[in-house]
């Protein structure tokens, strides 16, 4: 039989799958060649937080994330992309997908509550596609990618 850590492992990935197939689609998904894929593999395998999805802050985590897998593999931003030493951050714990609070990560702005409400990323040599992932992070008021190379669908 699995060892209960196996099975644990186990259930807690096809949790996060269901949660982010409602959230992305389930074709999408399994679409290995997607950042929504790829941020859902990032949560399941690599986050620092190990968030489970009935969390609060996972779905804007798991938007947040998917951001990052969708702007130019990341090694073009200027400021705290999530490869250390790719780019200047003033703070670690303001780098992206580092372990702290998506709260913490740079240029996102939270609600007391640790809700998104804003997130600005301008002139931060982002490139890509603006992820429709947004739309699970009801409190987020303001969005500037300005000055970037993101293109919409």
């Amino acid at each position: 039989t699995a060892s209960p850590t196996r099975s644990g492992e186990r259930r807690r990935r096809r949790e996060i799958i269901g949660k982010t197939s409602i959230i992305s689609g389930a074709e999408t998904i399994r679409d290995s060649t997607t950042p929504q894929h790829a941020a859902t593999e990032w949560m399941i395998e690599e986050d620092p937080r190990q968030l489970d999805p009935t969390d609060p802050q996972f779905d804007q985590r798991y938007a947040l994330a998917t951001v990052v897998f969708a702007t130019d593999d990341s090694r073009g931003w200027k400021l705290c992309g999530p490869e250390a030493g790719g780019s200047d951050c003033p703070e670690e714990e303001e780098r992206f997908l580092s372990g702290s609070s998506e709260c913490e990560w740079y240029g996102v702005i939270c609600d007391p509550l640790d809700i998104v409400t804003k997130v600005d990323l301008r002139d931060n040599g982002l490139g890509g596609e603006l992820v429709p992932e947004f739309k699970v992070m009801p409190s987020l008021v303001s969005i500037n990618l300005s000055s970037n190379r993101i293109s919409s669908e």
